[in-house]
């Protein structure tokens, strides 16, 4: 079976390694989304297990359409009463990137109405539209001429995961947060530290991915537990083998100025059930000295474009001040949609890695705080090697 994976543009090769780790085959990266093939096991894998993916798609069908009624008549082709019944509720998400098609509403109401009436004429009575809860979602998707149909897999979205109950200003996507770790080339070992945490996320989606901790809860409810062929049985051995966790965590250590911020992220932790080394401390991250290391800094400081900052650029310089003064031998990685901003960071970038956070543009940024000066370390290397 053929499925398509929607991601964050930047993490699409993230994406398709941990979804052929799940054993997925003919992984492709696109455009924010990645194409695979596999079982049904490699289905509900993916949905329950991989940190970098927003949905999960299953094409039912394509078609080539430039009229209304060329729309209507290539959705109508589908057999809906496969996917479900007259008596249950379905939705309709259109996106179109089309001269042909410019209005998704308009799709959306052609779609549902090939949709209804085709029940209609089979069963004299035609099914409900749901667009908060429906027990079907469907997608349609017009790129030029094609049109693609497809069922949703997931439910809601999978950067929803049930923990962060209660977030403060400018919380930062779960997806987006847990892309960021795997980018990192963290090895889960060493410590790990955020140091303008906010409600915890980047910490909290690190430990999940440390100890092995499937990044859904085993209780939340997937859209593809309502298709016609879901597996039970299948589902149950899953869940069960996915959710035995390491025994052992490395140290991880959020910090923010802001007590109810960091209330908010010992709240989330707690949520997620993640383990006591998980830590959340009030406090500046220019007094922060850590007492482990080296290891890895990951951190989204403020922007100046959602939260408002009385200097901006000061707060980038202190940050890489600190980077320097207390983290020799670390790595950093920092992410922001002001570049000009992270030049006051006092540091030159490794790597800088192109990123959305929502609909900013970003970069991630890397930092290597050598132990001595650069000129050393290469010196060292080249003795060694």
């Amino acid at each position: 079976m053929n499925y398509i994976a929607k991601t964050f543009q930047g993490l699409e090769e993230i994406l398709a390694k941990e979804l052929t780790d799940l054993g997925a085959q003919n992984v492709q990266a696109g455009n924010r989304v990645v194409f695979f093939e596999g079982d049904q096991k490699v289905l509900y894998r993916s949905n329950l297990e991989c940190y970098t993916a927003l949905r999960i798609l299953q094409p039912i069908r394509e078609f080539s359409a430039t009229t209304e009624e060329q729309l209507y008549e290539g959705i109508g082709e589908v057999r809906w009463s496969d996917h479900f019944r007259e008596d249950q509720t379905f939705a309709i998400d259109s996106v179109c990137y089309s001269d042909y098609f410019q209005h998704s509403r308009y799709v959306t109401q052609k779609s549902k109405d090939a949709i209804v009436d085709q029940f209609r004429e089979d069963f004299g009575i035609r099914p409900d539209v749901d667009v908060k809860n429906p027990w079907v979602r469907v997608h349609v998707h017009i790129q030029g001429t094609q049109v693609s149909v497809s069922l949703e897999t997931s439910g809601e979205s999978l950067h929803r995961r049930g923990y962060r109950l209660k977030g403060r200003m400018a919380p930062i996507n779960e997806v987006l947060a847990a892309g960021m770790v795997l980018l990192s080339n963290w090895d889960g070992n060493t410590p790990l530290v955020d140091l303008t945490c906010g409600s915890g996320t980047i910490c909290i989606e690190a430990a999940k991915i440390a100890q092995g901790i499937p990044s859904l809860s085993k209780t939340r409810t997937f859209g593809f537990q309502r298709f016609t062929d879901f597996d039970a049985d299948l589902w149950d051995e899953i869940r069960t083998a996915a959710h035995k966790p390491k025994s052992d965590c490395p140290s991880i250590i959020g910090c923010d100025i802001d007590p109810q911020t960091i209330d908010a992220a010992k709240r989330n932790a707690r949520n997620a059930q993640l383990p006591n080394n998980v830590k959340f401390v009030k406090r500046r991250f220019q007094d922060f000295v850590p007492t482990e290391g080296p290891g890895v800094i990951i951190c989204n400081p403020p922007y100046d474009e959602r939260l408002q900052h009385q200097d901006i650029f000061e707060l980038y310089k202190e940050l890489g001040d600190c980077f320097k003064k207390n983290f020799q031998g670390w790595t950093a990685w920092v992410i922001s949609s002001n570049i000009k901003a992270l030049k006051r960071v006092g540091l030159k970038a490794s790597r800088r890695i192109p990123l959305f956070n929502g609909p900013l543009e970003c970069r991630l940024y890397k930092f290597e705080m050598y132990a001595g000066s650069r000129r050393t370390k290469h010196q060292e290397d080249k003795t060694i090697s």
